[in-house]
């Protein structure tokens, strides 16, 4: 799951520890999905091809293919959701930019 964000958005501020410590739940179950972030207004074309409109915005990856995240925003809802979509064939590891 990733995370398109800006520094500057008040509503991404306010996500960041929910998505954080669903980050963390996940990994403490053993889950092998990975919940990441990218700098949107830093990474504009990105974005763009991604259709970001507004910022948080989620997006799901597996198998290839992106859709938006359509569950909902809270630590639980990121988990339950995380957890039914991820399977084990559904990794893709993609190198970073930093």
């Amino acid at each position: 799951l990733v995370q398109f964000y800006a520094k500057w958005c008040g509503h991404c501020k306010k996500f960041d520890p929910v998505y954080r410590k669903a980050a963390s739940h996940l990994r403490l179950e053993g889950s092998t999905a990975i919940l990441a972030k990218v700098d949107g207004p830093a990474n504009p074309n990105l974005s763009k091809g991604f259709g970001v409109a507004g910022f948080p915005s989620l997006h799901w990856f597996a198998y290839g293919e992106e859709r938006a995240y359509e569950g909902g925003r809270r630590n639980d809802s990121l988990v339950e959701w995380v957890s039914h979509h991820a399977r084990g064939d559904a990794v893709t590891i993609v190198a970073s930019q930093r």
